[in-house]
């Protein structure tokens, strides 16, 4: 959220308080430096050397009951140690010095163990291991056991809740638990759990150093390096000389006992040392106020402004209930406390970062090639190392890596490597050597000479794999380029690889070389190479990483049994590709990959890594550093699961490749790549008096505090070319940070309008000029492009006036203002919080006219008397806190409220309006101020919301919506000081706090739907009691047609087609479905009337899915899927990579939610999460996806029908293959959505023409029956044996199930795409490509009645559910039998 304010200083209580403690705490970070003593003492020893500790934790000798603790410690955030809390486990009896019952009834446990018992500022090595092995190794080795625990887990038996949580509303507020076992002497870094914590010491002791949140300045969090969270500071060598503020920071000192509980309160920072053999202890996570979690989010992004988030979620405490009141629920064992937690909880303590019920990591094998060799997944590549090769692989070497990558292009690397190996010590034939044919080498004779001189420089006889570096040379030279490995020879220009590759098939028998491949060859290359190769190609190495994923080589190389190989796979190719040697590694800073590094507790790196070696692709990553080599060698310890696989996945869109291997880049996949969602688009001007322009749309930067220039500098990318500071903002160094950016943003300053404002306390013309003078310095610029008076006066603290300032008066300054103006150092001038009352008398004395008057603008402050001035006087008027941040600053003042909201973002008036148009409120809001003239600046500390922002250039609010803004939003009173009248009126104080009452939304719903309401042609009402057929047809229109009649009681009519079939609402009351025009509709089962209409981004012809609760899943062909409320609120949306035409289908426990897309080389099956959209499993079947899936009765498994020819049978919770059955591929795949009988007999009809009765738990054709034309059309059963379809050749037909006999066959017209539905009373409903809608007599065959639509009918019936009829499934071997 934007909370500017009316300095554009700060714009909410807490952010007041964060700045203001900055200020309090900045002016010392030379004094660190300067004592002397304590640098000279201290620097580089452990934390606590700089002062003794200034108190103790409070100790009580009984565990406090749950209303004292949360009264005396939660809500006052208060850590305390309860001596003995823990005495009565069973733990502490039968745990320490017992590891034969440890192992006997916890040996298969499998937990985490982290490779370091000291904290080294990086991600430790880790592995998953049982209990039993742990305890095999925990003293010989450097491993401490650092594990979140499982939902299940053994240990709770001899465990229980903290007597302190003991009540049900606290107990259902326990989010995990983490185990700590080591042999003692560990330590870790100063930290904060991002959650309460009551760390329980079974054995041994541990010392616990923990620090006041009010510190986490000092302890420099916001520059974390590691993890949020984490200080960057290394505890057992505090370097003062580089974080100087330590040396100021008060601690408290615990001292925990086997049998002590130290509570530690969310967002506490702490440090552990653990003593004493064995040393084992449980942290017990629990959340207090996820209302603070939520908030503290909305605020600021927590995972990389700590120091602010951490003061928004601690003022939010403040704020909570003094008290609780506590029933005591009946005595329970822990693991059924754990049991009874609410399921979202469950799944968070399953998935999150904390997941226990782990596995422990099955070995990555080799990989077995072609020529029969084997090679490791894991290398280590060589690229640009030079003079670094030596020591860089003689570390890989004895850290454990066997393979190495090396190239004749590579200078000083195969002799280094030569060396690195003879001197590692390990025996030749343990290492895997690659190396590369240099283009200039092309040739038959010159490749077989420069192998020789290659395995001369490795001092080897025979080199493992080795490839031709490039299918190409280049036949001129880069001028600036004196490596001349990629010219085509001089000697031989028209040197080919073929003949070197035959040159390498005769060195391959001579057993100079083992195994043979390419490296950036692509199919077009590969083709040939496969058809002319005696010597099997084994390999194929290409840039690879989850942007270029190189697809179509992969699939190549799948078809024909070669292994593939990438390098690059951690991003450095593209500042190569793109041309910008500073750009971010798009990989290392992609958002996704950032997000999961926290949640898994992994690097980006190792992230990465993984995700490639499960895609099967074999890596070889560089790294110099022996910290980097040892990094990556952590992913053959890891796993990721087929959730976050699949997040990757989806989450990070691949670029296009031509068939030369190019990544196919146009502005919108270069913005992308770079993080910038949106392309720079052009930003209109207003003509300031001065004569010069102002763009109509900028960025503030008030309160971004240490992220001004990275955030600056992503809007100047992202297209933004107005930025505005402040003298006053220079407690975060504003005007320095903001000159910074606009420097390495490349832009030309000519292109930027650089706004800065005149602090009141420099008032006078001495001080004007001077202070002028230092912010052109501190921008680095020769030029202000705008420079405003900030305010009449001192009157806000935020000026941090001494007590004698100002020393002049603003109207000096103005006169200043114009002698700067008139030397070309300001362009144009204006004023801030300037009122009529001051206006007028600045217009009278100024002679440089006033150019642009900032004020406070949104829609409940709309300082109408200021602008209206400005419109007569022809001053442009600009408009600050736009998003109402403002306000929050103003109810903080008024001291009233408890909790603060914006009025703005939080106002159900735009809140509804958001809903109608699919427009976030921000984008409404800043949209309806430009169409009233005022030139915006609204900030964020979000880069997603500073390119949201900008999208408000490029949409426009129709006269309707506009209007609802300007009516339904009353603004307040404003009196000739700028003041609102919420001081004087409490009226309009209770007005705004609670925003706009309820009765105004259901206006704005009443209007909107007025223009929908034409759509609606009623004939009669609908009686729900009554059968109903309702269906839609190619002309657009949805029907209600009688059941027994086929009279029409109401039509609805759309733009488009109409190929969705209908769907209810769990009580009948909405009808649901979609349209090619690209809507949602959702009408009133009884007359056709609009409740609520979506509009997506592609056609709709999916039909919906309706789960128990009434959610609405819904997919389109722009490959988006959807869940709506049953009010039309979008509860998410995915990308799914494929057109989704069909319906989705809902698991038995509504938990999952299943749909195919017609996706040929991605996944194309899916289960998402139906609360959140996010994939559970994805499965990849050989063709698209075009029919619905379906599920067993017993909900275990999904079934799939593919283009393909295929059937695939899928565990329905993990996603994982049982069985594929081969319908033919003479059938030309299915589209038909297939059914099963009570007998587990499957019926599916193919586009071939033909029916199939399957065996579906056997895999056996029971009987086929060919119907004639391409059959889209699905099954249905009835209880008596039979089936209907409809057939390509325009037929409705009745068969027998148990052989496939046709009963009777009813002439439909032409094909018959609609599949047919069944009632209770013997008939049977149908669509039909000619234009009708047909009702069939079930037993006869005969018409019952028929309406000729005008268009035709593809989409299926649905009929009112008390006349549906309903298939019984009885007690069918469904559920019994095994697949």
């Amino acid at each position: 959220m934007t909370r500017n304010s009316r300095t554009l200083v700060c714009g909410t209580p807490w952010r007041c308080l964060i700045i203001i403690f900055s200020l309090l705490v900045a002016p010392q970070r030379c004094d660190v430096a300067a004592d002397s003593q304590i640098l000279q003492k201290c620097h580089l020893k452990p934390f606590g050397c700089h002062k003794p500790p200034s108190e103790t934790v409070k100790v009580v000798n009984t565990v406090p009951d749950p209303e004292t603790f949360y009264r005396d410690y939660i809500q006052t955030s208060t850590p305390v140690l309860m001596k003995a809390g823990a005495a009565h486990w069973p733990a502490i009896q039968k745990w320490p010095g017992n590891e034969a019952y440890l192992v006997e009834e916890f040996g298969d446990e499998v937990l985490k163990v982290d490779y370091s018992k000291a904290w080294n500022n990086d991600f430790p090595k880790k592995k998953r291991m049982k209990i039993r092995d742990f305890l095999k190794i925990y003293r010989e080795e450097s491993v401490y056991l650092d594990s979140p625990v499982g939902l299940r887990s053994p240990f709770y038996k001899d465990m229980e809740l903290p007597a302190c949580l003991d009540c049900p509303d606290q107990a259902e507020k326990l989010t995990g638990f983490n185990m700590l076992y080591s042999s003692g002497n560990t330590s870790y870094v100063i930290h904060h759990d991002g959650q309460d914590n009551i760390l329980t010491l079974v054995s041994g002791r541990k010392s616990v150093v923990v620090i006041d949140p009010k510190f986490s300045n000092h302890l420099y969090v916001n520059d974390f390096t590691v993890l949020p969270g984490l200080a960057p500071l290394e505890p057992e060598k505090i370097d003062l000389v580089k974080f100087p503020l330590v040396a100021e920071v008060d601690y408290a000192i615990a001292e925990l006992e086997a049998g002590d509980m130290l509570y530690i309160p969310q967002m506490w920072f702490h440090t552990v040392k653990s003593k004493g053999d064995p040393n084992i202890a449980f942290s017990i996570w629990f959340t207090s106020f996820p209302q603070c979690d939520d908030r503290m989010e909305e605020e600021f992004d927590p995972d990389v402004m700590v120091v602010e988030s951490t003061a928004v979620y601690l003022q939010c405490v403040k704020e909570q209930p003094p008290e609780i009141s506590c029933k005591p629920g009946p005595p329970r064992s822990l693991s059924e406390i754990i049991e009874l937690l609410p399921q979202e909880t469950k799944e968070g303590w399953v998935q999150g970062y904390k997941s226990g019920d782990m596995k422990e990591v099955e070995p990555v094998p080799d990989k077995k090639m072609a020529s029969g060799y084997t090679i490791p997944v894991l290398g280590l590549g060589t690229a640009r190392m030079f003079q670094q090769t030596y020591e860089a692989v003689l570390i890989a070497l004895k850290s454990g890596y066997r393979m190495i990558d090396t190239a004749q292009s590579y200078k000083y690397s195969e002799e280094s490597i030569g060396r690195a190996i003879k001197d590692s010590g390990v025996p030749r034939e343990d290492i895997f050597l690659i190396t590369k044919l240099a283009p200039k080498f092309f040739g038959f004779s010159s490749t077989k000479k420069s192998v020789d001189v290659s395995l001369e420089k490795l001092g080897t006889d025979y080199v493992d794999l080795f490839l031709i570096h490039s299918p190409d040379c280049q036949e001129k030279a880069d001028d600036n380029d004196d490596d001349d490995s990629f010219r085509c020879p001089k000697d031989n220009p028209k040197a080919s690889w073929e003949e070197s590759w035959k040159a390498m098939e005769e060195l391959h028998k001579k057993g100079k070389i083992r195994s043979l491949g390419v490296s950036n060859f692509f199919p077009k290359h590969l083709k040939k190479l496969v058809s002319m190769a005696e010597v099997p190609v084994s390999l194929v190495q290409n840039w690879f990483d989850p942007i270029f994923r190189d697809e179509a080589t992969r699939e190549f190389c799948l078809q024909h049994g070669i292994v593939y190989q990438g390098f690059s796979t951690l991003g450095t190719q593209w500042s190569e590709i793109i041309d910008d040697r500073f750009m971010a590694n798009p990989i290392l800073v992609n958002p996704t990959l950032h997000s999961l590094s926290i949640s898994l507790d992994m690097s980006v790196p190792n992230i990465v890594l993984r995700w490639a070696i499960q895609k099967g692709v074999v890596v070889i990553p560089k790294a110099v550093t022996e910290k980097y080599i040892l990094n990556n060698l952590n992913v053959l310890d890891i796993d990721l699961s087929e959730e976050v696989m699949t997040t990757i996945d989806l989450s990070i869109t691949p670029v296009e490749i031509d068939e030369d291997g190019e990544p196919i880049l146009d502005d919108a996949a270069v913005n992308r790549i770079m993080g910038i969602e949106n392309p720079p688009i052009h930003i209109p001007d207003f003509r300031m008096p001065s004569g010069h322009t102002i763009p109509v749309f900028g960025l503030g930067t008030a309160g971004m505090m240490d992220k001004t220039y990275d955030l600056v500098l992503f809007a100047l990318n992202a297209g933004y070319r107005m930025i505005d500071t402040a003298q006053s903002y220079y407690r975060y160094h504003s005007e320095e940070e903001v000159g910074r950016a606009i420097k390495d943003s490349g832009i030309p300053r000519e292109d930027i309008f650089l706004v800065t404002k005149l602090a009141p306390r420099f008032f006078g013309h001495d001080l004007t000029l001077d202070s002028v003078q230092e912010s052109l310095e501190k921008l680095g610029m020769d030029y202000i492009d705008l420079l405003l008076i900030h305010d009449q006066n001192c009157s806000d603290p935020h000026f941090q006036c001494a007590p004698d300032e100002p020393k002049g008066s603003w109207e000096e300054s103005w006169k200043a203002m114009e002698e700067l103006h008139d030397e070309g150092k300001v362009r144009s001038l204006g004023v801030s919080n300037f009122y009529p009352k001051h206006l007028e008398k600045l217009v009278s004395m100024a002679e440089v006219p006033v150019s642009v008057v900032q004020n406070w603008f949104d829609p409940f402050y709309r300082d109408e008397a200021t602008r209206e001035f400005c419109e007569q006087h022809g001053i442009v008027y600009q408009g600050y806190s736009t998003l109402g941040g403002m306000w929050t600053d103003w109810m903080y003042r008024k001291k009233t409220v408890e909790r603060l909201k914006n009025p703005v973002l939080a106002s159900p008036v735009l809140g509804k309006l958001s809903k109608i148009l699919d427009i976030p409120v921000a984008n409404i809001v800043l949209r309806w101020a430009l169409q009233k003239g005022v030139v915006l600046i609204p900030k964020s500390t979000k880069e997603k919301h500073i390119l949201s922002n900008l999208k408000v250039l490029q949409m426009e609010l129709d006269e309707l919506s506009f209007r609802v803004v300007e009516e339904k939003i009353a603004p307040v009173k404003i009196n000739d000081d700028g003041q609102p009248s919420i001081y004087e009126d409490d009226d309009e104080w209770n007005r705004i706090i609670e925003s706009a009452d309820d009765g105004k939304q259901e206006e704005i719903q009443v209007q909107k739907d007025n223009k929908d309401q034409k759509r609606t042609n009623l004939f009669q009402l609908v009686n729900l009691e009554d059968e109903t057929i309702f269906i839609g047809s190619d002309d657009g229109k949805m029907y209600a047609f009688d059941g027994e009649t086929g009279k029409v009681k109401w039509t609805f009519k759309t733009e488009e087609d109409l190929g969705s079939s209908p769907t209810f609402s769990p009580d009948q009351s909405v009808v649901y479905f979609g349209t090619e025009d690209g809507h949602v509709n959702a009408l009133r089962a009884t007359d056709g009337q609009v409740v609520w209409r979506y509009k997506t981004g592609g056609s709709v012809t999916c039909s919906p899915s309706v789960g128990a609760d009434g959610m609405v899943y819904i997919g389109t062909l722009d490959n988006m899927m959807y869940a709506f409320t049953p009010d039309g609120a979008v509860k998410w949306s995915r990308d799914l990579g494929g057109e989704i035409w069909t319906h989705p289908a809902i698991g038995h426990d509504g938990r999952l939610v299943y749909v195919g897309v017609m996706a040929e080389t991605n996944f194309n099956a899916f289960a998402l999460d139906s609360q959140t959209g996010t994939p559970a499993w994805s499965f990849k079947a050989a063709g698209p996806i075009w029919s619905a899936p379906i599920l067993s009765q017993d909900g275990r498994y999904v079934y799939y029908s593919s283009r393909d020819s295929h059937i695939y049978t899928l565990r329905a919770d993990s996603g994982s293959l049982v069985r594929k059955f081969d319908v033919g591929e003479d059938h030309d795949g299915v589209d038909s959505t297939p059914v099963i009988n009570r007998d587990g007999t499957l019926f599916l009809a193919t586009v071939g023409g033909s029916v199939m009765a399957v065996d579906i738990r056997r895999g056996k054709l029971r009987w086929e029956k060919m119907l004639g034309g391409e059959i889209m059309s699905s099954p249905v059963l009835d209880n008596d044996g039979y089936l209907y379809i409809g057939s390509g050749d325009g037929h409705l037909l009745k068969i027998k199930q148990k052989d496939g006999s046709v009963v009777w066959k009813f002439p439909a017209g032409e094909e018959v795409w609609s599949s047919p539905r069944l009632d209770k009373h013997g008939r049977v409903y149908i669509g039909s490509i000619s234009g009708p809608v047909f009702c069939v007599d079930r037993e006869t065959g005969r018409a019952v009645w028929s309406y000729e639509t005008e268009g035709p009918v593809v989409a299926t019936p649905q009929i009112t559910t008390e006349h549906q009829y309903v298939y019984d499934y009885g007690q069918g071997t469904e559920t019994k039998d095994e697949l």
